[in-house]
């Protein structure tokens, strides 16, 4: 087995083709290999990504959360817009913070996403959605949405202190 390593950095955004060749003592050369293609991409993708909804789908306060809103939705469903459509091999992440929580769903320039897994209570979460190509690269943040999500049980308590029959002599 063998291995190479350049000595320096190959050029970016393009693609490199290898061949490898056996050299005798005598500076023979043998059979040239096949040909083994690298693209090396490190360009941003240039679609960008809004945020414009967040769906709570459970409990007694259910539809379209505001900025900042709180919920008991532990799998809110985030839904937004693309300025294009993703090109081969792009896909759209979604973050709470630095957490990666998974890719959306695309449709031509709309999307949605469902974590599918509960997200952390009693916290506040805040969304951004990036796209990102086949290499890896991320492109721009979205603008971020905001959601306090709050499964703690209030702490005040209530008591019926008297029932008043109002019908009647």
């Amino acid at each position: 087995t063998w291995s190479f390593t350049p000595r320096t950095n190959l050029a970016t955004n393009r693609t490199h083709a290898f061949t490898a060749r056996v050299a005798d003592a005598a500076g023979n050369l043998g059979r040239l290999s096949n040909t083994r293609r690298l693209t090396l991409d490190n360009s941003a993708p240039a679609t960008r990504s809004s945020i414009t909804r967040i769906n709570d789908n459970v409990g007694f306060k259910k539809g379209n959360l505001a900025n900042n809103a709180r919920t008991d939705d532990r799998k809110p469903t985030l839904s937004g817009t693309l300025t294009a459509a993703l090109a081969s091999g792009e896909t759209l992440r979604i973050y709470s913070g630095n957490a990666f929580l998974g890719n959306a769903t695309v449709s031509d320039k709309s999307w949605t996403f469902t974590p599918r897994t509960n997200l952390a209570t009693n916290r506040t979460h805040i969304f951004t959605a990036r796209v990102a190509d086949a290499a890896g690269n991320l492109g721009t943040e979205s603008n971020t949405r905001r959601l306090i999500l709050d499964n703690a049980a209030p702490a005040a308590r209530s008591s019926i202190t008297r029932i008043s029959d109002n019908v009647g002599s």
